[in-house]
């Protein structure tokens, strides 16, 4: 049974990652121009929905993984192993509904994002709740182990979560200091909202600038980057464009 309730955890993770990507195409799909912002709006509104989706799937993952092991009562099978089957069901559904973008389509991601919402906080719920026997399993289990196992654990667990922070830091660093050539990009849009410009295309993804560039509509250009403008998605910042 942990076993079970583990694989059905994570089995959540890769949907809103499918999302998210799925998202990334609306833009691509459009069938009139006019229909663009409606869809870069739709864009933004579902990837924003993904990441929040993700989010919530690794923690309720991670803290089913972890306590596991206590077998508490709440992660029986008639309770979280029955919510979190009923939110991997929804989230095929939402995941279908993304995939077949349409007009009639995105009613139903709209309601089955909000079950979606309803349902992952009482998973959550049932993943995190506590009881007397699983709790008394734990204490009992780090009464077991010797005073230096004890320290070894605690030093740990302080030093991986400085290291991961660490890392993720010098990521972002060298990410932001980066420059990247996308050549032969098609401009299929242009937006500013409050400032924020970005442009779109139909072949390479969307882009932010924050200086004067120009990307006229149906162009052809060999677009260098370096970093990302942070948002939901974030996209990468240009830093120059070339005629193709």
């Amino acid at each position: 049974m942990p076993v079970l309730r583990i694989l059905l955890a994570w089995a959540l993770v890769p949907i809103p990652v499918l999302g998210w990507i799925t998202a990334q195409s609306f833009t691509g799909r459009i069938a009139h121009n006019y229909d663009f912002t409606a869809e870069l709006i739709h864009t933004y509104a579902t990837s924003s929905f993904a990441v929040i989706f993700f989010l919530s799937a690794v923690t309720n993952a991670i803290i089913v993984s972890v306590r596991a092991r206590y077998r508490p009562r709440s992660h029986r099978a008639s309770r979280y192993l029955v919510w979190q089957s009923a939110l991997i069901v929804l989230a095929a559904g939402w995941l279908f509904t993304v995939s077949n973008n349409g007009g009639w389509t995105q009613i139903t991601e709209n309601i089955l994002g909000a079950l979606i919402a309803a349902v992952s906080i009482v998973v959550c719920v049932f993943a995190a709740q506590r009881d007397a026997d699983a709790t008394q399993a734990r204490i009992d289990r780090w009464e077991a182990r010797s005073p230096e196992a004890r320290l070894r654990i605690t030093r740990t667990r302080l030093l991986v979560p400085v290291v991961a922070v660490v890392l993720a830091v010098a990521a972002v660093v060298v990410v932001q200091n980066s420059e990247t050539l996308h050549p032969g990009c098609l401009v299929n849009g242009n937006a500013d909202f409050d400032g924020s410009r970005s442009i779109y295309t139909t072949n390479c993804g969307d882009f932010a600038i924050e200086s004067d560039i120009s990307a006229p509509m149906g162009s052809t250009l060999d677009i260098t980057t370096r970093g990302f403008r942070f948002g939901l998605p974030p996209q990468p910042l240009v830093v120059s464009v070339v005629e193709s």
